[in-house]
């Protein structure tokens, strides 16, 4: 039989009747990355959770009837990059959350809300937070419940938060920033009071008709808060005639 106790990386993909991961894989000790991808009725991981504390890289995406994360994720203390999309059924956090030495987190669906009441804050070594598909959400962040963004941060993705209608404290706290992308908010109208941060060189607005109103160039009411950005693209459009690559 073949030896894979020293498998570094494993990829699960396309597996249609994959409905809970086999206790083999949650115990294999030297992994570094993980991909699950594509497994629409995959329930659960197994019981013990993932063992593997060399762990950098964890990837779920399109998993349809996934309910719950793996167990004890906060015993993975080598996580860097965290990925969980479209997983819609997701909604048992972890009783102890995520490691908080996480350097990018991209996150969606119903996991977002949980997350959220446990702390982004606590993530104090997060440089990219990519967040999507938060259907209550009107403010970001959410003040009301005394949430902060990490100081950390370099890049901010928020995307398709269609009730989100105003940015609140970003401009404050995230003196880091580089990047910011803000796409299908429909009813987004309000950057924050004290604008924008000064550190921005690149600001993406795609698809959010009422802000890109109010950065029209010379007549929008937020047209002085972006003149600082160096790279400004509005639904894939330069503002200032000029081109760069995402970083």
């Amino acid at each position: 039989m073949e030896d894979n106790t020293s498998l570094e990386t494993i990829t699960i993909t396309d597996c249609k009747n994959l409905k809970f991961l086999p206790d083999g894989l949650c115990n294999l000790r030297h992994l570094q990355e993980i991909y699950i991808c594509d497994c629409p009725n995959l329930v659960s991981f197994c019981k013990g959770g993932l063992l593997s504390t060399k762990l950098t890289k964890l990837w779920i995406n399109g998993c349809n009837k996934l309910e719950a994360l793996p167990n004890c994720m906060h015993r993975l203390t080598s996580l860097q990059n965290l990925a969980i999309g479209i997983c819609p059924s997701t909604v048992s956090f972890p009783e102890n959350g995520f490691p908080t030495n996480l350097t990018s987190l991209a996150i969606y669906d119903k996991i977002c809300k949980p997350l959220f009441e446990w702390g982004l804050s606590r993530f104090t070594s997060l440089k990219h937070l990519s967040i999507g598909r938060c259907p209550d959400v009107v403010s970001f962040p959410q003040e009301e419940m005394g949430m902060t963004i990490p100081a950390s941060l370099t890049h901010l993705d928020i995307v398709n938060f269609p009730s989100l209608e105003r940015l609140s404290s970003i401009g404050e706290n995230l003196t880091a920033l580089k990047f910011l992308r803000l796409s299908d908010c429909p009813k987004l109208k309000f950057f924050p009071k004290n604008g924008l941060p000064s550190s921005l060189s690149q600001l993406h607005i795609e698809s959010c008709p009422l802000i890109e109103e109010k950065c029209r160039k010379d007549k929008g009411k937020y047209w002085h808060l972006i003149t600082h950005i160096p790279y400004v693209s509005i639904n894939h459009s330069w503002v200032f005639d000029c081109s760069a690559e995402d970083d």
